[in-house]
């Protein structure tokens, strides 16, 4: 039900976008990168060593979840001057006002114990600074010895202009082997909470995942604490800090498919992402009227059987492309008409369409060929078949629906356009 709700969300902010005439916007919708076991992408870092008990073999570590609690306390030690804590009140959303109702739960408590073949762990979720009154897990010793990360759930509130209740990952790993960075320490305690987040950007044909990461230790997203990172085109998984990656922050235009687009807004709880269209990638716009279309490769829609289609004619007819879909309003609502035009024209006239669709809706595609009576070639391009992708919209760079290529008979495109009636107009 959920995921029904967030793809009416999704159709709801791609309706917005496309309904502005000045600007461009494309929001995307977020979620927490559960898939992500490793903790790559997540805050791991060594934990503050509190208090060390070698005859019990235990010591006890902290973590601090929003590092607003350090700016605000340097500045009440005299550390941070007023100007600069300013510019962290626009740039972090530091809110000095707030920030003491909640200081107590900005930091987590952790009881690490080795014991013989076994780990005790205990986590003060009630931030009340004992133990006695916690849940406590036992792990076996080759656990973390297997580079595993123990996680719990945790929520802690925090303020700006209003409350809100975030739930973070928190996780440790503590590790006997890597150099101690306390001499008196048994072992590194290593963890923290994962601050990353995913969702799916959609341009045109092409879809990209996006990963969103807090930087620095903050309960709330801001433009100033985040970077991102994105896929190529129709990926599903990938490393934020891998470096064939590249990290952007709020400033930089990066292209995507053939958009140019910057990020203009993190929602607080980095729940949603607008970017806004700056420019156009022309080198990603597709073949343009002027250019010469020499073939494309499709399968028909009725038979499945493959054909290669040329555009250079020994006759003078024209070639129109059609490229539709059964989802399409104004693709529907412009059938009779097309039907219409083809009929008075077909001495002078051969279409191809190319319905765009997915493999649950061909019976309905079929359904309407049969309906309207669009007796001529319809190669299908289904853009969730492993094998069968779209190929001819991808070629062609096809990002609105309906489109009309109308070729002449030497291969040159002479209109490419959204309007049938700019088609018919060169008839008349």
């Amino acid at each position: 039900m959920r995921s029904v709700f967030l793809q009416l969300q999704f159709v709801f902010f791609c309706f917005c976008t496309n309904a502005q005439s000045s600007e461009t916007y494309y929001t995307v919708i977020t979620e927490k990168d559960t898939p992500v076991k490793s903790g790559l992408g997540g805050t791991m870092e060594p934990l503050r060593i509190v208090s060390i008990n070698k005859e019990e073999n235990s010591q006890i570590v902290s973590y601090s979840f929003d590092m607003r609690h350090q700016l605000f306390a340097a500045y009440k030690k005299k550390q941070l001057s007023a100007d600069s804590l300013q510019l962290f009140h626009q740039q972090y959303l530091l809110d000095t006002v707030h920030l003491k109702k909640w200081e107590k739960e900005n930091e987590m408590l952790v009881y690490l114990q080795l014991l013989k073949g076994k780990w005790k762990i205990i986590f003060d979720t009630n931030h009340s600074g004992i133990f006695t009154d916690d849940p406590v897990y036992f792990k076996d010793t080759s656990f973390f010895a297997n580079r595993r990360t123990f996680a719990i759930p945790h929520k802690l509130n925090f303020w700006h202009q209003q409350p809100y209740t975030k739930e973070l990952t928190f996780q440790i790993l503590p590790d006997g082997q890597l150099p101690k960075k306390y001499p008196d320490a048994l072992f590194n305690t290593w963890g923290g909470a994962r601050k990353l987040r995913q969702g799916r950007l959609h341009v045109g044909v092409d879809s990209f995942l996006i990963k969103l990461y807090v930087v620095n230790k903050h309960l709330a997203y801001s433009l100033y604490s985040s970077i991102y990172s994105v896929s190529n085109a129709n990926e599903n998984e990938f490393q934020l800090f891998s470096t064939s990656y590249p990290q952007y922050s709020r400033k930089d235009s990066l292209y995507i498919g053939n958009e140019i687009l910057m990020l203009d807004k993190v929602s607080i709880m980095g729940d949603t992402m607008v970017f806004r269209k700056v420019g156009e990638n022309e080198a990603m716009k597709g073949l343009q009227p002027g250019a010469i279309l020499k073939s494309v490769f499709g399968a028909h829609l009725n038979t499945g059987v493959y054909e290669d289609i040329y555009f250079k004619r020994r006759d003078s007819k024209y070639t129109l492309l059609h490229f539709w879909g059964s989802w399409c309003g104004p693709c529907i609502a412009n059938l009779p008409k097309l039907k219409t035009f083809i009929t008075d024209n077909e001495a002078k006239l051969e279409i191809i369409s190319f319905p765009y669709e997915q493999q649950k809706d061909t019976i309905k595609t079929k359904k309407l060929v049969e309906q309207y009576e669009l007796n001529w070639k319809q190669i299908i391009q289904l853009r969730d078949h492993p094998f069968q992708k779209p190929d001819v919209v991808k070629q062609l760079r096809i990002e609105h629906f309906p489109t009309y290529l109308l070729i002449d008979s030497s291969g040159k495109i002479l209109v490419r356009t959204s309007k049938l009636e700019e088609v018919t107009d060169i008839f008349r």
